[in-house]
């Protein structure tokens, strides 16, 4: 029986940020990120910010009544970048 390969630490990165999106959006995680939600999730990898941080500016936004949830990574990029904003504040 075939062991899968260990994945690199971006794609294992990507691919933890990914599912819990998908889990908070109502989203299946088998829904394939498009080209430019990977870049955003990569950019963050490679910026070390925590997937905890990008999870946060999600769940501010969905704490929203609207409904349904909109389900691109996308359309929460204003909510992320605030969050990374007020955690790299919180460092200094």
């Amino acid at each position: 029986m075939a062991t899968q390969p260990a994945l690199d630490p971006a794609t294992a990165y990507c691919r933890a940020l990914w599912v819990e999106f998908c889990r908070l959006v109502d989203r299946e995680p088998g829904y394939t990120s498009s080209s430019v939600e990977f870049a955003l999730m990569f950019d963050a990898y490679k910026a070390n910010i925590p997937i905890r941080i990008i999870l946060r500016g999600v769940q501010d936004t969905l704490q929203s009544k609207r409904r349904p949830h909109p389900k691109s990574l996308l359309y929460y990029r204003g909510p992320i970048k605030a969050a990374i904003e007020y955690w790299t504040k919180s460092l200094s």
